[in-house]
């Protein structure tokens, strides 16, 4: 915030490379919020932060190994095995803070950012999701995007808020991300459309890094999902998820196994947020016809005294 002030920043579209990799990214600024979009990333969203609260809700971490980890899965068949056939505590063997802490070492296979697309051939199970063993059931996911029509390095806001779109062109088809921000409230809105491309399901994900008590300890799995909220008190923050047309919805937490001074513990990085449509196979599906689905964020926090 204060950055943004000394330098002028200007609200809108800004046209830059903010993560140094030698390619554009887009910032579109409000006066709320901040969202950066990354088309050679798959078009995701890997920043949005609130100026309020002051917080990027997309602050997550990907799950991957750590060499402590390999300690624990030592540890785990030592305990199973144990000194003369008795099985030892894998608490005895190696410091850790709850029993079976071994199932809880899952890897991502990419960036746990926002945004991000997938076709399918069929909904993957819940388990497959929460352990992240679904990537063979993608037809695809994560390629670069580019943008559909080329943006200046910087563009005003317009009195409706700051748009950029992008476009990944298929040999059947195309597929079109569009950002939208809100110029006079906190609201941002994700637009996917897939024209002449088959795909029986379609499904979009989103990792926020909200702490709700209602989504900690389990997944869940919404049908018809036309709504969802998550609420984090301390930060006085809460969202509304909007899903049209409506879709299944399922949620889980993202943790990791970490390593501190009393152990190896699990620790909570973010809530996980996909949603699935099974597009119809008339001219308004996506087997070969064209659809849309739009995911509608809107951002609520107290207003400060």
């Amino acid at each position: 915030s204060l950055a943004d002030r000394a330098s002028g920043r200007p609200r809108g579209i800004t046209i830059l490379d903010a993560d140094g990799d030698g390619r554009q990214e887009a910032r579109l600024q409000t006066a709320a919020m901040s969202v950066l979009v990354d088309p050679a990333e798959g078009g995701a969203l890997t920043e949005w932060c609130l100026t309020g609260p002051r917080v990027n809700l997309l602050d997550t971490l990907s799950r991957t190994p750590e060499p402590y980890h390999e300690k624990l899965k030592a540890a785990s068949v030592a305990a199973r095995v144990g000194a003369g056939g008795v099985p030892a505590s894998i608490h005895d063997i190696l410091g850790v803070k709850e029993p079976n802490l071994a199932r809880h070492l899952i890897y991502d296979d990419q960036r746990r950012s926002a945004f991000l697309d997938y076709g399918l051939q069929e909904p993957p199970r819940l388990e497959e999701l929460v352990r992240s063993t679904w990537g063979e059931r993608r037809l695809w996911s994560l390629e670069p995007f580019e943008w559909d029509a080329a943006p200046s390095r910087r563009a005003g806001q317009s009195a409706s808020g700051a748009e950029i779109a992008m476009v990944r062109r298929l040999p059947s088809g195309r597929i079109r991300k569009v950002v939208r921000v809100a110029a006079d409230r906190p609201v941002l809105e994700c637009v996917y459309e897939v024209d002449g491309v088959t795909a029986p399901v379609v499904g979009l994900e989103f990792n926020v890094s909200l702490r709700d008590e209602r989504y900690l300890s389990a997944a869940g799995e919404q049908p018809r999902a036309a709504r969802f909220d998550i609420q984090e008190p301390g930060l006085g923050v809460s969202l509304v998820l909007e899903l049209d047309p409506p879709g299944t919805l399922v949620h889980f937490p993202i943790e990791t196994v970490s390593e501190s001074e009393e152990g190896l513990e699990r620790t909570y990085q973010g809530l996980a947020l996909l949603c699935f449509w099974s597009p119809a196979p008339s001219g308004r599906g996506a087997r070969g016809g064209r659809w849309t689905g739009r995911l509608r964020w809107t951002v609520q926090t107290p207003r400060r005294r």
